[in-house]
Parts: C-alpha cells; sequence; structure tokens
C-alpha cells in the first residue's frame, strides 16, 4: 500500500479503513477463542450433569456458537480481502502483463461487488423485517434475530467497501501504467516529459 500522504484522501481512507479491517479481524480471531472456550465449558458441564455431579446447563452455547460463527465469517471478509486471503484461481490472468491484470481486477471487482451490494441490501431487508415483527430464534434464548442479521449486513458493509478501495486501487494501477508508459514513450522519443 502507498502511504497515505501520496495519494490524499483517498490514501488517508484506504489506509485507515484497512486498519479497521484488520481490527475486526483480531476481534474475529478472539471472539473465536471464546467460542471455543465457551464449547469446553459446555462440553465439561455437560459430562458433570451425566455423572450427576451438577444440575445445570448452559443453554446459550449452540445458539451463540451460530451467531459467533456468523459474525466470524461476515466480519472477516474484509479483512480477508485486503490481506490476500481470499481464494484465487490466476492461472490465466498472472501470465498477463500488469496493466491488463488490473484491468481485469477492476471488471471482477465490478462483478463481485455489485453481487455483494444486492446481498447487503438483502440483508437489511431482512434485519428491518426482524425488528419489524420481533423474530425470534425458536430455542430457550429466544434471541431477536435482528442481531445475527445485523452481523451478516456489519460484514457486508465492510465487505462492499473493501471491494470499493479494491476496485479503486486497480484502477488507479492502470492509469498509473497508462500515465507512466506515454512519459516513457515521450522520453524515447525525445518529446516533453
Amino acid at each position: 500500500m502507498m502511504s497515505p500522504k501520496r495519494l490524499g484522501w483517498f490514501g488517508s481512507v484506504e489506509y485507515w479503513s484497512e486498519r479497521s479491517f484488520e481490527w475486526v479481524g483480531r476481534a474475529c480471531g478472539w471472539l473465536l477463542v471464546v467460542m471455543a472456550f465457551m464449547i469446553t465449558i459446555d462440553i465439561a458441564l455437560r459430562e458433570l450433569r451425566t455423572a450427576g455431579l451438577i444440575g445445570f446447563n448452559w443453554h446459550f452455547v449452540s445458539e451463540w456458537s451460530a451467531f459467533f460463527v456468523i459474525f466470524i465469517v461476515f466480519a472477516g471478509l474484509a479483512y480477508t480481502l485486503t490481506s490476500g486471503g481470499h481464494i484465487t484461481v490466476s492461472l490465466l490472468v498472472d501470465r498477463l502483463p500488469p496493466r491488463l491484470k488490473s484491468a481485469i481486477a477492476v471488471l471482477t471487482a465490478l462483478a463481485s461487488g455489485s453481487v455483494v451490494v444486492y446481498m447487503l441490501y438483502r440483508g437489511i431487508l431482512w434485519m428491518m423485517i426482524s425488528v419489524d415483527r420481533g423474530i425470534t430464534s425458536t430455542t430457550v434464548m429466544k434471541t431477536p434475530l435482528w442481531i445475527p442479521n445485523f452481523f451478516v449486513v456489519f460484514g457486508l458493509a465492510l465487505f462492499v467497501l473493501a471491494i470499493l478501495l479494491f476496485t479503486v486501487r486497480q484502477a488507479i494501477n492502470v492509469v498509473g501504467s497508462v500515465s507512466s508508459q506515454s512519459k516513457e514513450e515521450g522520453n524515447s522519443t525525445g518529446g516533453p516529459t
């Protein structure tokens, strides 16, 4: 990533967004640790209850673990994109010149971004329906379902921002390589730089 000062306001937005994605990614990691701890305690309590040593259970663990997984998956999408962790098939693209590779990256980012924006829109609608109707889970905890729906919306909103920043970065690479090529051609022909 270039210095935030070099690209002006876009560089600052990109810098602070990527720092935010990193913090959310770390939070996802810690949430995974908390979830593993809760499941371990729940299993121990279940074994103690089966042996007749205690008489209570953590009823919320399986439901909340599922909600934690939803948060981890969706909130981690933006961090995974900015850290290069998404699976890519680049057999043909790696053989292309950098400018064409960046142009293809812009096109694929626009296509995938439009799908994610639609998913975000539908997620917001579903969250609003959950709030309006007071929909809760069918488990003992009766957790309002707008909470896991919010996790999806939050993660998709971060992902849309990450895709937008990625698209702009790739477009800058395309334009930058075009302007650097024209400068090199001007230098080789003895023209102005």
